[in-house]
């Protein structure tokens, strides 16, 4: 019985390689053919997600704790205005640090105060009023904003679509190699997800203008990559 051995790749893998055996379901044993396929789905964001946050510095831990809790309560109280829901805040960051002096060795010297920062994590869930948003909180005090991302609450219908999308690029991607190699494509053997994830796109801020902050929510793009192996007769 003679062997045989053939490889072939154009945008994928196709594998011949096994003996001149006939298969039940029409294909010689061991002969696949495997390829890969990414789809993409665009959606417009439906939430932002961002963090505020505030730093205060005293001579006194205790003064220094209450001046960020003071400043924390007045944007708390500015995001409840904005008509930002307490189920939408969570506390995302506290850090207590003390400040030295250091003299020109290096050498720390007597503690002069504390720093205390903390943070809250806010979801927004009217995106055309995410740059008023921003500016009430920069104006209750907040002198950081670590973070603002664009987001989709449920993301489940794009990667669906995304999804089909790959598995019809794999599909069309093995059958031009099978028409290249010279052979036809049989039975789906496996079919897995990987090496893809939803990926947004970038959101960009602009300037800071009055009366309030001007932000792009933009579009999120989802990709979602699959790998399939066929049978080839």
């Amino acid at each position: 019985m003679a062997d045989w051995m053939l490889g072939v790749a154009i945008g994928g893998v196709l594998t011949l390689a096994g003996c001149a055996l006939a298969h039940p379901a029409g294909h010689r044993a061991g002969r696949t053919l495997r390829a890969a396929g990414e789809g993409r789905a665009v959606a417009k964001p439906d939430v932002a997600v961002a963090a505020f946050g505030v730093e205060a510095l005293s001579p006194t831990l205790a003064g220094a704790t209450a001046e960020a809790d003071e400043k924390m309560r007045r944007i708390l109280d500015a995001l409840g205005a904005a008509g930002v829901a307490a189920r939408d805040l969570q506390t995302s960051r506290f850090d207590v640090s003390i400040e030295r002096q250091v003299d020109q060795r290096g050498t720390l010297g007597p503690v002069t105060g504390y720093r205390v920062m903390n943070e809250v994590r806010a979801t927004l869930r009217d995106v055309a009023r995410v740059g008023a948003v921003l500016d009430a909180v920069v104006r209750a005090g907040s002198n950081s904003i670590s973070s603002l991302a664009f987001q989709r609450e449920d993301p489940s219908p794009e990667l669906s679509r995304a999804r089909a999308a790959a598995v019809v690029a794999a599909r069309a991607k093995a059958e031009e190699m099978a028409r290249a190699a010279g052979v036809t494509l049989g039975d789906l053997l496996e079919l897995s997800e990987g090496g893809g994830a939803p990926s947004p796109g970038p959101m960009m801020m602009k300037t800071m203008a009055a009366p309030a902050m001007a932000v792009e929510p933009g579009q999120l793009e989802f990709s979602v990559t699959v790998e399939a192996t066929w049978a080839i007769r």
